[in-house]
């Protein structure tokens, strides 16, 4: 797996920070937790029990180019109990919570005519429940300047997974009103989980010093 990251100027624009990824068994969340961890970040990163071998590659290349520990945690993000877990885990294992970058899974390629009720289903809990799950677990960590960034998945031909992108996009959007007093920043890319290309416009997001008074959007990227 080859990350966009390679190319990358650092600035050290997270220096500090503790961000918490999921997905990161995908070439989106790989890419993001490389480049998260260039600039500065200490990395945990979820992915399912059948993408430890594509995080592990993500791990061993943060650790060659940023020269930093990058802490994996497999499990199933469709369970809620898994979700207070994972971010848990980063909190203790991290020291705290900055960032959390919950990023939905790709969509299967079924046409509309094919979806079923379990397959509706299944894409809700993937990508939609899970960011709440994620996001009700991080907020009681997260403080003034602290950043939750979603992915929506693009599948404009498919219609369950855009329908969670629509909700993860409006659920982004009164989420971020709701803690706007708080200074907590809100935001979601619409991209699809393989474009690596994706992951600077998640760095953007993410750093204080590029959008500290960004809060409430969705950015697409390739659509």
């Amino acid at each position: 797996m080859v990350h966009r990251a390679v190319f990358h100027r650092v600035r050290e624009k997270l220096a500090g920070e503790r961000a918490l990824i999921t997905g990161g068994g995908s070439e989106l969340g790989g890419a993001v937790a490389e480049l998260f961890a260039r600039e500065g970040a200490d990395v945990c990163i979820s992915c399912s029990p059948d993408e430890v071998g594509a995080a592990e590659e993500t791990r061993d290349a943060i650790e060659r180019a940023a020269g930093r520990p990058c802490l994996i945690a497999p499990g199933d993000l469709e369970d809620p109990a898994f979700c207070r877990e994972l971010v848990m885990l980063a909190v203790d294992e991290l020291g705290g919570l900055d960032i959390l970058v919950a990023n939905a899974p790709s969509p299967m390629r079924l046409p509309g005519d094919r979806m079923t009720a379990d397959g509706l289903e299944h894409a809700f809990r993937a990508s939609l429940f899970a960011y709440v799950h994620l996001a009700q677990a991080a907020i009681p960590h997260l403080s003034l300047g602290s950043a939750i960034i979603a992915t929506a998945p693009v599948a404009p031909e498919l219609a369950d997974y855009a329908a969670c992108a629509a909700a993860i996009d409006e659920y982004t959007k009164v989420l971020a009103r709701q803690l706007a007093d708080r200074g907590i920043r809100i935001n979601a890319i619409a991209a699809h989980a393989d474009r690596a290309d994706a992951a600077p416009a998640c760095l953007f997001l993410a750093s204080p010093a590029d959008a500290s008074d960004i809060t409430g959007i969705v950015l697409p990227i390739g659509t």
